[in-house]
């Protein structure tokens, strides 16, 4: 069999003619070959492993000791992001992993990088409304937590599939709540007022909120938790709501404008004729040994014990 032939300089040539380049020496080889003609010379080499571009036994450990750190590193970075429900973004770590990013710039990059970060300002999009809204942005723990606790009461007022059924979906409506600056608390209240004054209420305090404000029972969990809509202007309408459905024997009826009008202005006259109201209902279930809460006949009177008083 023919061998391939070399040129004058001593390339090798193959069968189609063509100069076939040497292989590139490491560094280690390059060494060797150095020292070995100098010393066939009869000189003394001078030259180490990095003058060839290499590194000492000493410099492989710190360099093997620094990519285990990194690669352990990038591993955590991946298991946080999965905690956030950003498993996806394994892919891109390990893309910045390969360009040489530190662990720190690459963190960095998956939250403010555009070419980056579209996922992680999906997943906390209701700090991108906070901000947007001049409100200091949550911490990643504590935005989960608020998440948590949404839910958490939503549950037990047996709402969980309030904000959806998939998992997107209810994050998605979480992070408008969590952009309108709802603390745990304030939705905790907004929920029990929804649910223990106004849906759970007797059908006349129902009906009087439907026919004052057009919010029928089906919808008024999200009527109240409306961020858009103050708090304590929810509770006033259920005081008015309650309030509205108060009558006397005689038939003498204390309406919207009655109700609100004491509610929300605080207007005497009206005032006056709820404290009549409240008043004549009570003496019609009080007996000679006083009066039995459950007896009482509304909503209002029955969750306190001041009868009318707010």
């Amino acid at each position: 069999m023919a061998r391939p032939t070399r040129d004058e300089f001593g390339n090798v040539i193959n069968f189609q003619g063509d100069v076939v380049p040497p292989k590139p020496m490491s560094p280690e080889e390059k060494l060797a070959q150095y020292t070995s003609t100098v010393m066939s010379a009869g000189g003394t080499p001078t030259a180490t492993i990095e003058t060839f571009g290499g590194k000492t036994e000493e410099q492989k450990k710190q360099q093997s000791d620094t990519d285990k750190a990194n690669r352990n590193a990038f591993a955590l970075l991946k298991q946080v992001f999965a905690q956030y429900g950003l498993d996806d973004l394994s892919i891109v770590i390990e893309s910045l992993m390969k360009e040489g990013y530190e662990p720190e710039e690459a963190t960095l990059a998956l939250k403010t990088d555009p070419r980056y970060n579209k996922a992680y300002v999906a997943r906390f999009r209701g700090n991108e409304l906070r901000r947007s809204a001049g409100l200091n942005v949550l911490s990643e723990a504590e935005y989960l937590a608020l998440e948590d606790d949404y839910t958490k009461t939503l549950k037990s007022y047996g709402l969980e599939s309030y904000f959806g059924v998939d998992k997107a979906t209810k994050q998605s409506a979480i992070a408008d709540v969590i952009g309108a600056d709802v603390s745990a608390i304030e939705f905790t209240d907004r929920v029990s007022t929804a649910v223990d004054r106004v849906k759970m209420a007797d059908p006349a305090t129902k009906s009087a909120f439907q026919q004052f404000y057009g919010i029928g029972e089906a919808d008024l969990v999200k009527y109240f938790l409306d961020p858009k809509k103050a708090l304590v202007n929810l509770k006033e309408k259920a005081t008015a709501a309650e309030l509205g459905q108060i009558y006397d024997e005689e038939g003498i009826t204390y309406g919207q404008t009655e109700a609100e009008q004491a509610t929300f202005k605080g207007l005497a006259s009206a005032k006056r004729k709820k404290e009549q109201l409240v008043e004549r209902e009570k003496a019609a279930f009080q007996g000679s040994s006083g009066v039995a809460q459950p007896g009482l006949s509304t909503t209002y009177m029955r969750r306190s014990s001041s009868a009318g008083y707010f």
